[in-house]
């Protein structure tokens, strides 16, 4: 804050400070006004100083040191405090040093790992920590090394000299590169060749047949909208563009796996345009990996998988596939590497917030100032808001008027983050609050550093907030585990695809976060400018009825329908929508119950009774409350079906409530109808109309025997 970076500040930025203000009374104002200014323009600073430096240096390598904290850390001091960005100096760098002294700065061994690995993902340009040797013994300086090594370090130094006692030389040789086991990655091509070394194209066996095509160019013959992540400036890339002879593939031989063991699949991948279910596709060992998430045009987007290596090998090849006639996608800098985890810090048990406490969201997304009363008329109870300053300010105090809840979407830069936190703590209720961190990370592939420095900066400033993002693609998950609490499934089916696409993606992305962490998108829009992308028409009340219920079946811990700026344009949308928000909440005491985890058996016992994957069409889950159940019964089908419900044996376990001989208790009601269903020997049989959902509730009473058995109920009718 000195007069000459005042007035360069000034100069630089068009900003006008109080003429009387100097030295510290300059600072506060500037941390007051322009604090997103001032440490972008610092960075600057920095920047161009590295930019003349290289200048000078010539042909000679340019390396920096840089101080080891991440941007969701110390509320961005690495940014706001000193200034350095490590990603944007990279693009100026040759090499990178962070200085990772883990005994210095208090963390264990496989920090160095974690924080390389953070690095790795995002620079453009080779990273060599500096790994301390100073004040550590021969194995801790071994794991260190071994630990920079396996997260993908390029070089290492050692910090310094004059610690390396005797014993810990030997120890030098822990830092090994991890392997790629894809055979040049590079795509060499020998002379007089016209196929890279270790490459194959695929055969057609189709005579007459129009035959895919094979092309091998340099990346920088391409005209791109932007380079996309981590793309060398030139690198040479393979094409395919497929045909219906089905033999569109280059393919080469992979080194054994080890069975059971983890790989990380990387690769970058081009297409000229993004049509909806066109997209390659992946081999390896065997196992195909359809890339539904390759959805960016014009730009080399960075995918990522996780492999895990199978039991037997059948197929010892690396395939890259295109099974689309006609359409090209190009794929450069494939890799495939062991999977190695670190902890960056001692494990603590992690107690993941609800949404709310004792309170389940059932909201919308595309909320306003406008709309906010049509909103609140319908029942919903959270709306999905953006923005900033004082419009943001107006719509949060507005739902603190009408008692709704609201899930702020935040800047998706960490370096924003900071001053958007603390310009809403002044008016936000934490009670009342949530935040939107993410939206599709895995179709833009948003880095995995950055998606965990913005969860990490919220739960700096609001600990008790909870985080969400939407996903598409539930595969991806498991790259953002750190980077949200709730993770909003939003497969969109009406009207070509089935509903169970919503249930399969919840069911898959479970495997990676867990049941309780999943939430659910509802489809609320369509018509003629979304036909192209597949939506052609808006959904019936049914339909989202049952995708919204069918969610819940499926563990959903909140619902967001998408989105009111189209359903809520016409009465008759507000209508179809406020009926199915009417239809939650008179089940609203059970939605904050959580599914028990018995098994419900359904019979078919209709005509028609599978869906489109040959699965019964009804899905249901059981709820407990005190001495009353709620079995929630879907329809996923569009037509007429009919089934018998059968709860089964009890088992054991808290779940232990349902015994064999519950068919002698009678009657249960279903709520929405009130009409009483009879209870036999052979389960609940009832009729569903398309996309219909059933709600039977009952109480449980023991016996003379002992024995648990269900009841008809009138106590649960219309809840709210």
């Amino acid at each position: 804050y000195c007069p000459r970076c005042l007035r360069k500040f000034q100069e630089d930025r068009h900003v006008k400070l109080p003429a009387t203000l100097k030295g510290r009374e300059a600072a506060v104002w500037i941390k007051k006004h322009y604090p997103y200014k001032w440490m972008k323009w610092k960075k600057e600073q920095i920047l161009s100083f590295v930019v003349d430096v290289k200048e000078i240096l010539g042909p000679l390598k340019l390396g920096l040191f840089l101080i080891p904290w991440t941007k969701g850390e110390k509320q961005n001091a690495i940014s706001y405090k000193l200034a350095q960005d490590a990603f944007q100096l990279s693009r100026e760098a040759d090499v990178i040093s962070p200085m990772l002294y883990h005994k210095m700065c208090g963390k264990p061994p496989p920090w160095v790992g974690h924080m390389t690995r953070y690095y790795k993902e995002g620079v453009e340009c080779e990273v060599w920590p500096i790994v301390q040797s100073v004040d550590c013994n021969a194995v801790e300086f071994g794991q260190v090394l071994k630990y920079a090594g396996q997260a993908g370090a390029d070089g290492v130094l050692v910090f310094s000299w004059k610690g390396m006692s005797v014993d810990l030389w030997p120890n030098i040789q822990h830092f090994q590169p991890v392997v790629n086991l894809i055979p040049n990655p590079e795509f060499e091509i020998p002379k007089g060749s016209k196929q890279p070394i270790g490459w194959k194209t695929g055969k057609s066996e189709c005579k007459g047949c129009c035959r895919s095509a094979f092309y091998v160019k340099s990346s920088n013959e391409f005209k791109l909208r932007d380079r996309g992540s981590g793309l060398s400036p030139v690198s040479l890339c393979i094409g395919i563009m497929g045909s219906r002879d089905q033999a569109g593939e280059w393919h080469c031989l992979l080194p054994d796996c080890e069975p059971g063991a983890e790989y990380i699949f990387t690769g970058q991948f081009y297409r000229e345009k993004w049509e909806n279910g066109v997209y390659p596709s992946i081999s390896l060992w065997g196992q195909e990996f359809y890339l539904n998430n390759h959805w960016l045009k014009k730009t080399f987007q960075p995918i990522r998988l996780h492999v895990t290596c199978p039991e037997r090998l059948y197929d010892h090849k690396f395939r890259f596939l295109n099974h689309n006639p006609g359409k090209t996608f190009w794929l450069t800098q494939p890799r495939l590497a062991l999977n190695y985890h670190f902890t960056a810090s001692p494990k603590h048990e992690e107690n993941r917030p609800s949404f709310y406490k004792y309170f389940f969201p059932i909201g919308v997304y595309g909320a306003s100032m406008d709309n906010l009363e049509d909103i609140k008329k319908i029942n919903i109870n959270t709306v999905l808001i953006g923005g900033s300053g004082e419009e943001l300010k107006k719509t949060v105090l507005k739902c603190h008027q009408l008692g709704l809840k609201y899930v702020l979407s935040v800047p998706r830069d960490p370096d924003m983050l900071p001053v958007f936190l603390n310009n809403i703590a002044e008016y936000v209720l934490p009670g009342n609050l949530a935040f939107y961190v993410n939206d599709e990370p895995g179709i833009h592939s948003s880095p995995i550093n950055r998606a965990n420095e913005i969860n990490r900066l919220i739960k700096e400033r609001f600990p008790r907030a909870a985080t969400c993002m939407a996903v598409v693609r539930p595969q991806v998950c498991r790259d953002y585990l750190e980077a949200s609490d709730f993770f909003m499934m939003d497969q969109y089916p009406v009207p070509y695809m089935p509903m169970t696409l919503l249930s399969d993606s919840m069911d898959q992305a479970c495997k990676d976060v867990g049941r309780d962490r999943l939430a659910s998108v509802i489809q609320a829009f369509g018509g003629k400018k979304w036909a192209d992308a597949g939506w052609p028409r808006m959904p019936t009340w049914q339909e989202m009825d049952c995708l919204a219920f069918l969610s819940i079946v499926h563990g959903s811990q909140g619902i967001f329908f998408f989105t009111f700026q189209e359903i809520g344009k016409t009465e008759e949308g507000r209508k179809r929508l406020g009926r199915v928000v009417e239809r939650l909440n008179r089940l609203y005491p059970w939605l904050m119950k959580k599914n028990l985890h018995k098994k419900v058996n359904v019979e078919m016992v209709s005509t028609y009774r599978v869906d489109p994957r040959g699965r019964q069409a009804i899905h249901c889950c059981l709820k407990k409350k005190g001495d009353e159940f709620l079995l929630i019964a879907v329809n996923t089908v569009g037509t007429y079906v009919e089934a018998v419900i059968q709860f089964g044996d009890s088992g054991t376990g808290p779940d232990e409530i349902i015994g064999t001989t519950f068919h002698k208790a009678g009657k249960v009601k279903e709520i929405f109808s009130g009409v009483y269903y009879p209870l036999s020997k052979e389960g609940l049989r009832a009729k569903f109309k398309p996309y219909e959902t059933k709600v039977f509730a009952g109480q449980y009473a023991v016996s003379s025997m002992g024995t648990k058995h269900v009841l008809a109920t009138n106590r649960i009718t219309n809840n709210k």
